[in-house]
């Protein structure tokens, strides 16, 4: 959206939205707190004496229940849930000082020697009302009902001498109704990135949730860090996390999803919201009045001063405008933008797989499971944050709250504030007056294209003068340290670009002083890469805080140029672009030294791992792992590493092929761990297609692996050999219990059908006779059961096969009881009765044509597939 096609007047008129609603606030109760503020700003408190509140708890439904169970938790807002985190000597890791300010807290308690234990969970704070919160959210665009806390107890709300409010929660400290699978807890390594990045972007100047204090739980946690099947035990953690709110589009949208009856939910909690946390909107004065065109045709007007919740949106947009614009300024992405994890305030919230551009990529996302389809990138990030609005705007329309032309002029103030705020950012960091877009896009270009460092490019360009006469062949000198090894095309570009520049500095006329010092305010030397947070849990799992603290307060002054810190900016080794081969040795001058980047020699695999790991070149990749197939250099490797590379260029069946015809050339220990990668590869081409059903790739899989009759497999912990078969008729029998489950009884009936006919099965027989009568084949199911031998007679008769033969009666005889019922009813007339044949048919197209979304609309509207009645 171009801002200047604004008409100026109504442009400034909407700017100044929230700082009017501010200004009409009670001048009064203002000053009272200022009063109040100057009688007690000098105390600092003890852990005792903190002031705490409950109005989360106080104002708004809660759950009757008062347990841990995961289950479903209707018509409430939150559950009183206690931690129950397993603690064994915990540890104070990291704390921060300026957190603690905010909370009046005595720094010195961070010296007691229960801290750790009170802050772990494990001995109550005196005045906490620990709870967990209800909330849902679409994740990646696919509504997914109930989230909530899931390891996450908030302990209170706490008042300053401020009267601010401040939420204090713990993270990991223990399964709550909303944990579902998972077991609450948390491990050292998250931890320790959450920490760290919570107060790097608020010293950054970013809008960002806090943390008061990390801790160690003195238990290990099994976490599988890479998700690739390799789980490991990992030191669990608790971090104090704190915020104003931690109300999130998702703590509405729960309540908005499930009908009339929780719809006055939404508007309590909105109205707690605005209450408590933007109270300048609660005291809007009507005789001022704040109308804005909508700028459609029948030239209708949006009122903020008339419906309070209009007002709120646009503010909720408006700071989340400004919160991504800062983002996109200082290169962070952060990888998980869910609905439920946007704050309503405006603050950058759970702290997951998120990261800082190093060599500028558009398309870079730090989450792993975002790579297919880049959801959440860096680029993206101002459209998702849209699409986040949208979705809560649409939670207040269904509550009655907002009309469409409000939601609508909310999306719009978004677009607007977010182009206003990227321009101004990026003319700063330019050390410019004026925006200048094609000067930007083509700076923007260059850096893609040459992959330079985001952070340390800027940093640099504060060096550039403001002199028209330097020679052409000096230009590059301030950058020399940042664009490295460039040919001489691209020395040419750049050079140009530079001289574009060096003419707008002098338009500005600023001196080359004043401006550096104001770039330098704006374009950090510090940031917190990836790499410096895995080298600070690195030694941290060892038993070595310093350096987590090290980096925290390097974090603290991002902007200076701190002496004797310079490592601290330097750009990333090569094993952080795969930081499970990273090994840390001590080192005495303080540096980290690294072995493992990539395998030692020169061999064309190494060649091609080189390519893949440091330059990033994935297509050039992909010819030198192909070259060090031929030349049989560690074939399986490269075989997996190219199928890789290949599936993130989408040519999955190129690689299907090459592990077809390669697969006899790899030993037999590493043929197990291939034919996986080769299962994998199957279902991401053929699955999305539509072009075959799931069990189908199981068979083409086996049918693959190059003749093997048998693979490993696991019962009752042991490891066994199965054979092809007994992995398809397995195969067989989960897929038609799933569709038995979900009703689709034609489907489950064909799977059943033809897993007996490869092994008979008593219990499949009565799953296949309940399929029978609900596709209209009673009569056949009952003479099944009654006549099946269900025992086979050849089979030796132990304990344990007359308690499975009992079982298995047992099983029969309801079955039978079921057919009894149905027996009754009139065939003819039956809701069900129909040609057996057309409906296994009908069944059959319906799961071969099913795509789940429909590609001819605009957005991605889940559609059903069709049920035959």
């Amino acid at each position: 959206m171009d801002s200047s096609s604004l008409d100026p007047p109504s442009s400034l008129s909407v700017d100044s939205v929230a700082d009017s609603l501010k200004n009409q606030s009670f001048r009064e109760q203002g000053n009272d707190h200022i009063n109040n503020e100057n009688k007690i700003k000098n105390i600092k408190l003890r852990l005792e004496d903190l002031n705490w509140d409950h109005s989360f708890v106080r104002e708004l439904p809660g759950d009757a229940q008062i347990d841990s169970i995961p289950r479903e938790v209707l018509h409430a807002c939150y559950t009183q849930v206690l931690p129950s985190a397993e603690v064994e000597n915990p540890e104070l890791v990291v704390w921060s000082d300026s957190v603690a300010d905010l909370l009046d807290l005595d720094p010195k308690e961070f010296e007691r020697p229960d801290f750790p234990i009170k802050f772990s969970g494990t001995s109550p704070l005196a005045g906490a009302v620990p709870y967990a919160q209800c909330y849902g959210g679409h994740q990646f665009g696919t509504w997914a009902g109930q989230l909530g806390d899931g390891r996450v107890i908030t302990l209170g709300e706490i008042l300053n001498s401020k009267l601010e409010r401040w939420e204090l929660q713990l993270k990991g400290a223990g399964k709550t109704p909303y944990s579902r699978f998972a077991d609450g807890l948390a491990v050292l390594r998250s931890s320790i990135r959450e920490f760290l990045c919570s107060e790097a972007m608020h010293f950054l100047g970013i809008p960002t949730t806090r943390a008061l204090c990390l801790v160690t739980t003195g238990k290990f946690v099994t976490r599988d860090m890479f998700y690739d099947g390799n789980p490991k035990e990992e030191p669990g953690a608790i971090v104090c996390r704190v915020a104003q709110s931690f109300l999130r589009f998702g703590s509405f949208q729960i309540h908005a999803s499930r009908g009339e009856e929780d719809l006055g939910i939404v508007c309590a909690l909105a109205d707690y919201a605005i209450r408590h946390h933007f109270p300048h909107i609660e005291n809007i004065s009507k005789s001022e009045s704040l109308s804005f065109s909508t700028g459609d045709d029948d030239q209708s007007v949006v009122d903020l001063t008339s419906n309070k919740y209009a007002a709120w949106i646009v503010e909720i947009a408006e700071r989340t405008a400004s919160l991504v614009a800062r983002w996109q300024g200082v290169g962070f992405t952060h990888g998980v933008l869910n609905t439920d994890n946007m704050s309503i305030l405006g603050l950058t919230i759970d702290y997951g797989p998120f990261g800082f551009l190093d060599a500028f990529d558009p398309s870079y996302t730090p989450n792993t499971t975002d790579l297919p389809g880049r959801r959440y990138c860096f680029a993206n990030q101002p459209d998702i944050c849209l699409w986040n609005i949208t979705q809560f705007a649409s939670s207040l329309m269904a509550a009655h709250l907002i009309s469409d032309k409000e939601a609508n002029y909310a999306m719009e103030r978004y677009g607007t504030k977010f182009m206003d705020e990227y321009q101004a950012i990026m003319s700063q960091k330019l050390g410019l007056q004026k925006y200048n877009k094609q000067l930007l896009n083509k700076l923007l270009n260059n850096l893609a294209v040459d992959k330079v460092d985001y952070t340390n490019f800027f940093r640099s360009l504060s060096n550039i003068k403001a002199d028209p006469g330097i020679p052409e062949g000096q230009l590059l000198v301030p950058l020399k340290a940042v664009l490295l090894d460039i040919g001489k095309e691209r020395k040419e570009a750049w050079t140009s670009w530079v001289q574009f520049y060096i003419k707008e500095l002098v338009a500005s006329g600023i001196s080359d002083e004043e401006r550096k010092a104001s770039m330098d305010s704006v374009n950090p030397k510090y940031v917190l890469r990836n790499y410096l947070c895995q080298s600070a849990i690195d030694a941290a799992e060892l038993g070595d805080f310093g350096e987590v603290r090290r980096l925290l307060k390097v974090m603290e002054r991002p902007y200076d140029d701190q002496p004797g810190m310079e490592k601290y900016a330097r750009l990333p080794p090569a094993w952080a672009y795969r930081p499970e081969r990273k090994r840390i040795l001590p080192a005495n001058n303080g540096d980290f030294h690294v072995i493992g980047e990539v395998p030692a020699s020169d061999s064309s695999y190494v060649r091609a791992k080189r390519v893949q790991l440091i330059d990033k070149d994935p297509n050039k990749a992909v010819s030198v792992f192909w070259s060090a197939i031929n030349a049989g250099d560690r074939v399986d490797r490269s075989l997996k590493e190219r199928a890789v590379v290949m599936k993130q260029l989408n040519r999955s069946d190129e690689a299907i092929e090459a592990i077809k015809s390669f697969r006899h050339l790899c030993p037999h220990d590493s043929r197990e761990s291939l034919d996986n990668v080769l299962v994998e590869l199957l279902q991401e081409y053929y699955l999305p297609r539509s072009m075959v059903p799931p069990v189908t790739v199981r068979f083409i899989a086996c049918s693959w692996c190059g003749g093997k009759q048998t693979k490993v497999a696991r019962s009752e912990g042991k490891k066994i050999q199965i054979t092809i078969e007994q992995e398809k008729t397995r195969i067989l029998g989960n897929l038609a219990w799933a569709y038995l489950q979900q009703h689709n009884y034609g489907i489950a009936l064909n799977n059943i059908t033809e897993k007996l006919s490869l092994e008979p099965e008593k219990n499949k027989q009565c799953n296949q006779a309940i399929c029978l009568m609900h596709v209209n084949g009673i009569s056949e199911a009952k003479l099944q059961l009654e006549l099946k031998k269900w025992m086979n007679p050849t089979r030796n008769r132990t304990d344990k096969g007359k308690e499975t033969q009992r079982c298995s009666m047992s099983h029969r005889d309801r079955t039978l009881k079921e057919a009894s019922i149905f027996l009754p009813r009139n065939e003819e007339n039956s809701p069900w009765c129909m040609d057996r044949r057309r409906l296994l048919h009908a069944d059959k197209q319906n799961s071969e044509s099913y795509h789940g979304y429909d590609d001819t609309s605009s957005q991605c509207t889940p559609i059903e597939p069709q049920k035959v009645v």
